[in-house]
């Protein structure tokens, strides 16, 4: 039997069981340049990138020096010595731990920062996959990798690359927490939060406006009569990891 043109019409129209990030002609556009060849640089490119971290060998500059020489103190010395740095101690109390045990050269210390920096790849493919599918996921994770950005913070004795790693699981624990604000996910964001303050003063800045679009999300779901107990429990999460920083 031959389909009629309104029944060729209401075929070809996504319906609410879809998958989100299922378009056809995103997957398509994927496909289209995903030649042999072509994967096989990316696969380089990415790679060349990812060990190029471990193995830079310049000496540590200044900033670097001065989280060695902070996180080789005792532990209890650490919160007093910040004042020099200004940051707070998260990543000092981690690099402490790490010189305990792996030493204080420059490779030692400049390795726990690229082992850090390697967590935000399978982190943003999780973000990308839940944009936009498993191809934008492969996209941002090939992106990011072959990043020069990516590659300096990651190869220097500083707290930026745990700060990125931070934001990427802040982000999934409250798209998440939106949808299914489930208790696990509700405390990773307040874990997130806190870690995130405790890591980088410059994170207060970030996770306010963070909060003001949740308001305005809160209002705007408010005023249109649908569900707002997401958004308030999420907003509660984000204010009880601001209490753990105070």
């Amino acid at each position: 039997m031959v389909a009629t043109p309104a029944q060729r019409a209401s075929a070809a129209e996504p319906t609410e069981t879809d998958p989100p990030g299922d378009d056809t002609s995103f997957s398509s556009a994927i496909r289209s340049f995903a030649h042999p060849a072509v994967i096989g640089f990316m696969a380089i490119a990415a790679l060349a990138g990812l060990v190029a971290r471990f193995l830079v060998t310049s000496d540590l500059w200044l900033d670097e020096a001065l989280s060695v020489n902070i996180s080789k103190l005792p532990i209890g010395d650490i919160g007093e010595a910040l004042r020099h740095d200004g940051h707070p101690p998260l990543y000092y109390w981690l690099l402490h731990g790490w010189i305990s045990v792996f030493g204080d050269s420059t490779f030692a210390v400049r390795s726990l920062t690229g082992l850090i920096s390697l967590l935000a790849l399978p982190l943003i493919y999780l973000v990308g996959k839940r944009l936009h599918g498993r191809q934008l996921g492969l996209i941002l994770a090939w992106t990011l990798a072959i990043s020069p950005f990516f590659l300096r913070y990651g190869s220097e004795t500083r707290m930026y690359s745990l700060v990125m790693v931070l934001t990427l699981v802040g982000y999934l624990a409250v798209s998440e927490a939106l949808v299914r604000p489930e208790w696990k996910q509700l405390v990773l964001v307040a874990a997130s939060t806190g870690a995130l303050l405790w890591t980088h003063y410059w994170s207060m800045w970030m996770l306010g406006s963070i909060g003001i679009l949740l308001l305005a999300r809160l209002t705007h779901r408010a005023r249109a009569g649908l569900e707002i107990r997401p958004s308030v429990l999420v907003i509660g999460s984000m204010v009880a990891g601001g209490v753990l920083f105070v």
